[in-house]
């Protein structure tokens, strides 16, 4: 069998100031399909790499990515379904729904008295629940798409900034979006 899957493309994308454990969630949540079929939204080619002093470095493939891949992907799940914010919003209530619910489940126990096993129980539902999709699909979709130079809101934003007289800052601004520091 021929694999005809393209080498990836590996890119620094984002630095998040998160425990590796945080982003291992993350990550496999990005590699879920729990948005389908509302989004078409999920990436398996990601790379996370932390540092004790800097945090998570998020590396994406370039080539699933970009406009010719998951944006594109997103903006045909939203271009072709004239329900999509309702679609949308009972899936988000879904996912979410689920991970309130494990929370307010080990919220109400009471935890001195279960056993190891219920205690695990307890946590990998939880884990489960949180890890089903990408729970930050928004921003991917909204902030982080500014990576991508055919992406509509790249125009938008630089247009702004010539506007504005501050067009040779976009890069600075990019960086500021893509960085999360913690605070």
């Amino acid at each position: 069998m021929e694999n005809n899957r393209q080498v990836p493309k590996w890119f620094i994308h984002a630095r998040r100031n998160a425990s590796l454990q945080h982003l291992s969630y993350l990550m496999d949540g990005l590699a879920g399909r729990a948005w389908e079929p509302v989004v078409n939204f999920w990436l398996n080619d990601v790379i996370v790499l932390g540092y004790v002093d800097k945090g998570g470095f998020v590396y994406f493939d370039e080539n699933q990515l970009t406009s010719k891949g998951k944006f594109k992907d997103i903006q045909e799940s939203v271009d072709s379904n004239p329900n999509f914010i309702e679609d949308f919003r009972k899936r988000t209530d879904e996912i979410f729904g689920a991970i309130i619910f494990n929370s307010i489940k080990i919220e109400e126990e009471n935890l001195s008295v279960l056993s190891a096993e219920e205690l695990s129980n307890l946590y990998r539902g939880y884990v489960e629940a949180v890890m089903v999709a990408p729970i930050i699909t928004v921003q991917v979709y909204g902030i982080e798409a500014m990576i991508d130079p055919e992406y509509k809101i790249i125009g938008t934003i630089k247009q702004k900034l010539k506007v504005l007289g501050k067009e040779s800052e976009f890069d600075a601004y990019k960086e500021i979006f893509l960085t999360n520091d913690g605070e």
